[in-house]
């Protein structure tokens, strides 16, 4: 995973806790597992959605009443990708089944756009982010030797991932 300075910046701002310095997608309970092919753009990637056990208060976000299960809902991975001078944020959902992936891709969306103005605010920059919401569910993860289908956003700059490896540069159009 190669960086940048305004990664570099994300990376120091974020609890390092949540960066996930593998280079694969993974959802355990469903026994999915997609690599990533970065072709040297330079990324971070981040998962928020496991609460880790060493952080003092044991939750994400403090500031909300913990009675509704959708308020830590959160998508799988947040990647941060710096490419031709712009700054992507690609939020990723891993499903097996046909459960609805919707909620959790805009919660991500809420929070990295979050993510963003904080790192703006305290650096002093201008950063749009170029956000993606991405879903991948297992019954579209080909076998081996088979391409990536090319990637086609809707309205919402949703997509439904079809490979067998995680073709980085193909999020970044």
């Amino acid at each position: 995973m190669a960086t940048n300075k305004y990664l570099n910046k994300i990376d120091a701002l974020l609890h390092p806790t949540f960066k996930d310095k593998t280079k694969s997608l993974r959802e355990e309970q469903a026994n999915m597992s997609l690599d990533i092919s970065d072709r040297n753009v330079p990324y971070v990637m981040y998962s928020f959605d496991k609460i880790p056990t060493n952080l003092k208060s044991g939750i994400l976000q403090p500031y909300f009443r913990q009675n509704k299960a959708s308020i830590l809902s959160m998508c799988d991975y947040f990647i941060f990708c710096f490419e031709n001078g712009k700054l992507y944020v690609l939020l990723v959902e891993l499903k097996h089944g046909k459960d609805n992936v919707t909620k959790q891709l805009y919660a991500g969306r809420c929070f990295a756009k979050y993510i963003v103005d904080t790192l703006n605010r305290v650096e002093k920059i201008n950063l749009t982010p170029h956000i993606r919401l991405i879903s991948i569910r297992n019954k579209n993860i080909c076998k081996k030797g088979l391409q990536m289908k090319p990637v086609k956003y809707d309205k919402d700059n949703f997509c439904t991932f079809e490979g067998n490896s995680f073709q980085l540069l193909e999020f970044l159009k």
